[in-house]
């Protein structure tokens, strides 16, 4: 975890992406942390032995991070941009429009990106990008980027897991997203 980026910074990363972060995402990074990373993973035979028990929790989870660096925005936007020009160019096609107008903030290991919405009068939301058009693809993560940050009683089951309620949302949320 590194400290919180001056305005100065933000900015120039900005005028490299051509566009202003949303609020949200701003304030974090100014507040909190330019650069963070964590990541975490169950032993092999842990994950075995829990996922023969809690199968609806884990979700062939086993693995996961969170990150954002500043620094590598533009990188991460760069291939965003990429993944529009050579597949997604049709802002009008419902599956290619969850690409446009949501800057990248973090690469996925697999090629997918997560990215926060920017386009002016809509909330600035967290979504899953999904190169390969997969179940995840416009999948809403949370309404800001702080939020999916956060956990409490409204926006999870308690365990830490999204609730059922949010795993059915996707099919409406990838519609609005």
């Amino acid at each position: 975890m590194e400290p919180p980026a001056s305005e100065q910074e933000i900015v120039a990363v900005e005028a490299k992406l051509g566009l202003r972060l949303p609020k949200g995402f701003r304030e974090m990074l100014l507040e909190f942390s330019a650069h963070v990373e964590m990541a975490w993973y169950l032993p092999e035979d842990l994950w075995w032995k829990t996922y023969r028990v809690h199968r609806d929790l884990l979700l062939e989870v086993f693995y996961g991070e969170c990150c954002w660096n500043l620094n590598f925005m533009a990188q991460a936007e760069e291939m965003r941009r990429g993944w529009i020009e050579t597949n997604f160019p049709d802002p009008d096609h419902p599956e290619e429009a969850v690409w446009h107008g949501k800057p990248s903030f973090m690469e996925v290991g697999n090629g997918d990106q997560l990215a926060i919405n920017s386009n002016e009068g809509e909330t600035s939301f967290v979504t899953y990008l999904s190169h390969e058009l997969d179940s995840m693809h416009g999948y809403r993560l949370g309404d800001d980027f702080v939020m999916i940050l956060s956990t409490n009683e409204e926006s999870s089951s308690g365990s830490g897991h999204p609730s059922k309620d949010q795993r059915s949302m996707k099919s409406t949320t990838k519609q609005a997203a």
